[in-house]
């Protein structure tokens, strides 16, 4: 029961107003609870992935490499002239040394730096492991620089996705053939050496295999292609 105060008092309604309000209200969270779905993978991981300049898995390249920001800005201008994302090249030089441009190979193929140059490669690029080892990350990027458009040319491959781009470090005979294609069967040793891509452990690695890492270890750079909203990672 109302108290005395209240009993005569009259509080006028507008039913059409408060539609209103609470229409704007329950807009205004449906949005904001959309805008948080609806996010890109990318954006999404550039915040986990960062060190705070936004650049994707540079938190990662940071604990190895003192100049950050040079790097970073150092790999946007190499993927604008190889014409591909800068996130692929990131993926590929973690996925190949977690950026440790020092870092040596373990299986016995000699291969060192960013993305494992191995003797051969390095000699066909007019250097050697033992100076690459020697290199900075900065310095040593010229190389994968050089590398990439070496690959291309000599294949007479474009870099059409992040697998292609991946391939041309593992095995650039087999960038744009079918997912079927296999690269190495156990016991071989180059199975061995590369057991750790055999996805589906079926005693293959097989181009499908391949994708489904890159998608599994790096979904953000995986969604992206090279006619992917270039403006957000082509100007300097």
């Amino acid at each position: 029961m109302l108290p005395t105060l209240f009993k005569n008092v009259s509080i006028p309604v507008n039913i059409k107003s408060v539609g209103i309000v609470m229409g704007l209200l329950i807009a205004t969270n449906v949005v904001v609870v959309s805008a948080s779905k609806g996010l890109s993978p990318s954006t999404r991981d550039r915040g986990i992935n960062s060190n705070g300049n936004g650049f994707y898995l540079s938190k990662q390249a940071a604990s190895v490499i003192p100049d950050i920001d040079s790097f970073t800005k150092k790999v946007k201008k190499i993927a604008s002239r190889l014409k591909i994302p800068p996130e692929w090249l990131m993926a590929v030089m973690y996925s190949e040394s977690k950026f440790d441009p020092a870092v040596v190979n373990t299986q016995g193929t000699g291969a060192v730096g960013l993305i494992q140059f191995t003797p051969e490669k390095a000699r066909m690029l007019n250097t050697s492991t033992e100076a690459l080892k020697k290199m900075t990350a900065l310095e040593q990027l010229d190389y994968v620089e050089d590398y990439f458009k070496l690959m291309s040319k000599s294949y007479e491959r474009k870099y059409e996705t992040l697998t292609d781009f991946y391939l041309a470090v593992l095995e650039p005979a087999a960038i744009g053939e079918d997912a079927c294609y296999t690269l190495y069967v156990k016991p071989a040793k180059d199975y061995t050496r590369n057991e750790i891509l055999d996805e589906n452990n079926d005693g293959k690695v097989s181009l499908q295999d391949i994708e489904k890492r890159m998608k599994r270890m790096f979904p953000t750079a995986f969604a992206l292609s090279v006619n992917d909203n270039k403006t957000a990672w082509w100007p300097f």
